[in-house]
């Protein structure tokens, strides 16, 4: 005999996708992920989808140790000349890409807000995998000059950061359903749909709008929580699009099982780039690098 839906708890039903962006627009509304001043940086660098406008030294100000620490990150300032320990502020402008430093002042503001709220033992495996997925970011979009390598680590860190804002705004109970759902095979997306009633990957198309993105690369990683994605028409929200796919599959498949067709997006189409890449992936996965100095 088949059930009736009264019968059914309310904690199986998932939410549908309408009143899964109303929870994440709620959760963001809770979290104000991105201080004022990191989103005004971000909007004026990388807001517009075309182009990659500079850092004025002036708006770093109430910023300036966090800058400076990004001269001296191993992979941040791999290209920068001179000692990384001293380089100033203004030497870091000069030669950190201004689309990086950005979005590592975004990856700073929220985590530092996701820092202040409770059940950090849960939600801090999920933070340190989307910084994680941050730095695979960074590989994907410096082979990705248009599109660049700060737009690809919001793009990584995206569905992730959101992950744990969705679980450090709920409660105890909840995240203790989350995690015996995961330890049994569920997806993540299926278990936060059900338990928190939200796409964690909702959340993080809108955290890239509240750092300022704009709102192509909102819709562009909105479009990645269908449960068969298909490419925007678009092309500005088309690269938000594949590059997030793209390190998602990084994260998860073999270098063999990515798709050409997500490789063919961002514009990595050789084969000894892709393996770069992939390596680079790695190599981050085993722990050989951390942002944790974001936090």
């Amino acid at each position: 005999m088949v059930k009736s839906r009264k019968s059914v708890s309310d904690n199986s039903i998932p939410a549908s996708s309408e009143r899964s962006w109303i929870r994440a627009r709620e959760i963001l509304e809770s979290c104000e992920p991105v201080i004022s001043p990191i989103r005004r940086i971000c909007e004026t660098t990388i807001g517009d989808s075309t182009k990659i406008y500079p850092i004025l030294e002036g708006a770093i100000i109430p910023l300036r140790n966090i800058v400076v620490a990004c001269g001296q990150d191993s992979i941040l300032a791999a290209g920068a000349t001179g000692e990384r320990a001293r380089l100033s502020a203004r030497e870091v402008l000069e030669s950190i890409p201004s689309d990086v430093i950005a979005a590592a002042l975004v990856l700073h503001s929220v985590s530092r807000r996701v820092s202040s709220r409770h059940l950090e033992a849960i939600w801090r495996t999920f933070l340190d995998e989307a910084l994680n997925r941050a730095a695979m970011g960074y590989a994907v979009g410096r082979g990705s000059p248009d599109f660049g390598a700060g737009r690809a680590m919001l793009a990584g860190f995206s569905s992730r950061a959101g992950l744990a804002m969705i679980v450090a705004d709920g409660s105890e109970e909840q995240a203790s359903r989350l995690l015996e759902r995961l330890r049994n095979g569920i997806s993540i997306r299926d278990a936060c749909l059900v338990i928190y009633k939200v796409d964690p990957v909702h959340v993080g198309a809108l955290v890239v709008l509240a750092a300022g993105c704009g709102p192509s690369a909102c819709m562009g990683i909105r479009g990645c929580a269908d449960f068969q994605p298909r490419p925007p028409e678009d092309e500005a929200e088309l690269l938000w699009w594949g590059t997030h796919l793209l390190i998602d599959q990084l994260a998860t498949r073999e270098l063999q099982k990515i798709s050409d067709i997500l490789w063919d997006i961002v514009g990595i189409k050789e084969a000894s780039a892709q393996k770069d890449v992939f390596d680079f992936v790695q190599s981050v996965s085993r722990g050989e690098h951390s942002w944790s100095w974001l936090l």
